[in-house]
């Protein structure tokens, strides 16, 4: 009896067991780590308890049983038909992994699949009746969460469309044998393959798992009540959550909102001559939905086991040594330097010395009048003696005795610290004694400031320039010591050895470099960021450092870009490369002082000098390359492709896609992430309810606490919103509440007795509803966004043709009756309630641009008017639906004549 895993040599499907070919102990078993996209990848194994497993699934919390026909396989290939075989599916919760896997108090809620046949087939010893040689049998297993898990399955898969079942048993036989050189097996599928298209809408892109056995394996007492005896064993097929909280609400859902469909090929045997086809038979089974138990969180494991799951060679995961897990957790970050100065001077402190320049005495004066306050503003460095440029850690090779003392050159202890009088403004050391004196100041800031960055800097700096330095405390130890340059294998061997607790940013200095023996000697855990930066970095010991953590059935993150700190003794897991790591290729983008104060608010600054340069490099918003547009419209992976993912997630954030923006999202928001997700919310209720129970500090967040609760009021709950008086919070109110969705009359009648203050907008609704009897219960008082909302003008092809209706002559009567004009009647809310009256609230467009770039205003007023979800500004992603939507060869065009407009003639 085979599974199936995917070789790590020819990259097709070899069935080869790691349940069978290797010695098994008889304590352990060996289930599927989650329901990951490659479910069957060896990877995805971890071994287990038997007799926890044993024990909890003699009880287990949920259960099915599904029946389907096969045949009597006693008699010669192909028998006769015979009805009564099963599968039974069992679910236990809350199993904790074995000290191998993990140490952390994690749990995992296990579902196991066995198999029962019918009693003509049983002996009286309740083992199986002999098989006849001819057979040969192949159970291929897929698992979807996209049917609904609160609907009774049909254990026959009748569920499925038809041309799902047609074509998902005829890609199992129809190749029956093909693959028997390859593989060892008479299956007509393999493991990892993606199920036949015609199923993907039903039950998404899911591969397989294959089961597959013969004669042989019934004759083995051991195997075969593995495969026909309905009990759970110790080889049976099993599946986990992966790692979560102990009674975590979250992983019950899981194991309960999954369906699986296992596909039985009644096959022959490689020996038979003129056989007849194999038959498929399908059973489909998932639990009976139930309450699931009170949880005490509903959060994934945020800190995992403090040992290592990996591929191993032999049947069981190995298990770290000691030493691999000794140091303690160290934060290498505080927050960063907010003035350009400090920026300035660590650019300097990190630069290469060909890329400084001097200045005069003229310049460095008024920094120097400032360094008593800590704030600096101006750049330090120059040139020395023999005319090389040099910066501040250059200034640190030199001592006062260069020439002259110190004293002699400056007056180091005068706030200015400028040159001493008697200094030759015209000789060879002026600018370099300028520079000097400037360093003795920031030398003193660095030791008397909290702020830790420029010493940090200087101490990359020193690393990188294979020279250890003295770090006293942690809040000196730097972060990133791989850029501008790297430092030699021995430097970073020699740099763990003096500080063991910085090994995880040497590892991510070896996988830049390619260091695969020191890599190998650090016995790190698999970190997605150094997996990430290995995968950036052109060497060939990189790849072979990224190939080693992509070995591992999990990875860790360890790391952290965003906070620059280090945390190896409370790992998230299992964590994937999400495109939260700066890799070495995007420290490159450099900013002159044009463009610092926009990148002040970026998300990383692993470097801490705010990529600030003398001129920009160049573009500081990167296209997403044409090949991972697809992106857009197909499933994530559970590993992202080396990409900047921020058009990823103001898109995620446009549509309301939770699942996406909650896996993709950065800490701090990027420039249109706000108007793109209070849009998602407006039109997304699952988005609109996670967003009003975040909490939400930022004064300017208000407008996503309105957008949520204009979402509910469409979708007609009122719940969140208390009468005016009883309104304590002062919530804010949303200005649109009649789109997408149209609140019923009643829900409206009711939020106008709650909110007075909302009888515009409730005004609005009516007339987009056609709500004549609340209307008239109303009678608001005329005003111009009721009149434009009435008429629906639709200013930009007929700015003189508006529409009449019942509730543009009832404004204007009532306006003659006032003796007001209409047009220039209002009140407090006006303009905002009229800036979401035009008819087409999201325009298209027909100008295809070349690609998707993420940039400052990409969807953010985008388009001519006021916005109508907020009055921050149109938001519009019509330009990135295009790209998304054309077709390969369009885009082309569009990218060589760097953009087209569609059907100009």
């Amino acid at each position: 009896m085979i599974y199936g895993r995917l070789t790590t040599n020819s990259g097709i499907l070899a069935l080869a067991s790691r349940f069978f070919s290797a010695v098994r102990a008889q304590e352990t078993s060996y289930i599927h780590f989650d329901n990951s996209p490659y479910l069957a990848n060896a990877s995805n194994v971890v071994e287990f308890s038997w007799p926890s497993l044993k024990a909890a699934l003699a009880s287990p919390n949920r259960s099915d049983v599904a029946s389907y026909n096969g045949f009597d396989w006693t008699q010669p290939y192909p028998g006769t038909p015979l009805s009564g075989f099963s599968t039974h599916l069992r679910i236990a919760d809350d199993l904790a992994f074995p000290d191998s896997v993990t140490t952390e108090n994690v749990r995992t809620n296990v579902a196991s699949i066995s198999y029962g046949i019918p009693p003509p087939l049983m002996n009286s010893d309740g083992f199986p009746k002999g098989m006849d040689s001819s057979w040969y049998i192949c159970q291929h297993y897929f698992v979807s969460t996209v049917p609904d898990p609160t609907k009774e399955v049909d254990h026959d898969c009748s569920f499925l469309p038809k041309q799902c079942q047609q074509d998902l048993k005829s890609s199992l036989v129809k190749k029956w044998g093909t693959f028997m050189s390859e593989t060892g097996a008479m299956c007509g599928a393999n493991a990892l393959e993606l199920i036949t298209p015609s199923c993907r809408d039903a039950l998404g892109l899911v591969r397989a798992d294959v089961l597959a056995w013969d004669a042989s394996n019934l004759a083995d007492r051991t195997t075969s009540k593995t495969v026909v005896v309905d009990e759970v064993s110790q080889y049976s097929w099993m599946i986990g959550t992966g790692f979560s909280d102990p009674y975590n609400q979250t992983s019950y859902y899981a194991a309960s909102n999954r369906t699986y469909l296992i596909a039985t090929v009644f096959g022959h045997s490689a020996d038979v001559d003129n056989p007849a086809e194999p038959v498929a038979e399908l059973a489909c089974l998932r639990p009976a939905w139930s309450a699931i138990p009170t949880a005490t969180t509903t959060g994934r494991i945020t800190s995992t086991s403090s040992s290592v799951l990996s591929e191993p060679s032999t049947a069981a995961p190995v298990v770290p040594t000691s030493s691999q897990l000794a140091s303690s957790s160290s934060t290498l970050a505080v927050p960063a330097p907010t003035s350009h100065c400090k920026a300035c001077i660590l650019a300097e402190s990190r630069s290469q010395p060909s890329s400084l320049f001097s200045l005069d005495c003229a310049t460095v004066f008024p920094c120097q009048a400032t360094l008593t306050t800590g704030h600096l503003f101006c750049l330090v460095g120059g040139t020395i003696k023999e005319g090389a440029s040099v910066g501040l850690t250059g200034l640190c090779s030199f001592s006062c005795d260069y020439d002259r003392c110190e004293e002699e050159a400056c007056v180091c202890t005068s706030i200015q610290g400028c040159p001493a009088p008697g200094l030759d403004k015209d000789g060879d050391d002026y600018e370099y004694f300028v520079d000097l004196c400037a360093f003795s100041y920031v030398q003193k800031f660095c030791a008397e400031a909290d702020n830790r960055a420029v010493a940090r800097a200087r101490n990359a700096r020193l690393v990188m320039s294979d020279t250890i330095p003295e770090i006293a405390t942690d809040r000196d130890k730097p972060y990133c010591i791989w850029y501008p340059d790297v430092a030699s294998e021995k430097t970073y061997r020699e740099l763990v050895r003096r500080y063991p607790d910085m090994r995880y940013v040497v590892g991510r200095a070896c996988a830049v470099a390619g260091y695969t023996a020191l890599y190998a000697e650090l016995g790190l855990l698999p970190e997605v960021s150094i997996a990430e930066e290995a995968r950036d970095s052109a060497t060939e010991g990189s790849k072979e450092i990224f190939d080693s953590i992509m070995r591992q059935p999990v990875c860790y993150a360890v790391l952290d870009d965003y906070t620059r700190s280090c945390n190896p003794d409370s790992p998230l897991s299992p964590a994937f490369m999400n495109g939260d790591t700066a890799v070495r290729s995007t420290l490159d983008t450099r900013l002159g002082l044009d463009k610092i104060e926009e990148w002040g608010n970026h998300y990383f600054n692993i470097t801490e000098d705010y990529n600030i340069s003398e001129v920009s490099s160049g573009e500081t918003y990167q296209e997403l390359p044409a090949e991972h547009i697809e992106l857009f419209y197909t499933p994530i992976l559970s590993h992202l492709p080396t990409i900047n993912k921020n058009a990823l997630i103001l898109m995620a954030a446009y549509e309301g896609n939770l699942e996406r923006y909650v896996r993709l999202r950065r800490p701090k928001m990027l420039h249109d992430e706000e108007p793109a997700v209070i849009r998602g919310i407006y039109h997304n209720t699952a988005f609109a309810k996670w967003w009003s129970l975040q909490k939400l500090d930022n004064i300017s967040r208000r407008f996503i606490k309105a957008a949520t609760l204009a979402r509910f009021i469409m979708v007609n709950d009122l719940s969140h919103i208390p009468p005016s008086e009883h309104d304590t919070e002062r919530l804010p109110m949303p200005v649109m509440i009649w789109w997408p969705l149209i609140p019923a009359q009643e829900t409206l009648r009711e939020l106008a007795r709650r909110r007075p203050d909302m009888n515009l907008q409730v005004a609005m609704a009516c007339i987009q509803g056609d709500y004549r009897v609340l209307w008239d219960e109303l009678a608001p008082e005329p005003c111009s966004a009721l009149w434009d909302q009435a008429r629906q003008q639709q200013t930009q092809n007929w700015p003189n043709s508006p529409n009449r209706n019942y509730y543009v002559d009832y404004l204007e009567r009532r306006a003659e009756e006032l003796g007001g004009n209409i047009a220039m009647m209002g009140n407090g809310f006006n303009s905002e309630c009229e800036d979401a009256a035009v008819r087409d609230k999201e325009p298209t467009t027909t100008w295809l641009d070349p690609g998707i770039y993420e940039r400052p205003y990409a969807l953010q007023n985008s388009y001519p008017h006021e916005g109508i979800y907020y009055p921050g500004g149109e938001v519009n992603a019509a330009s990135w639906h295009l790209v998304i939507c054309s077709s390969e060869e369009l885009r082309r065009k569009a990218r060589e004549e760097e953009g087209i407009r569609l059907y100009d003639e």
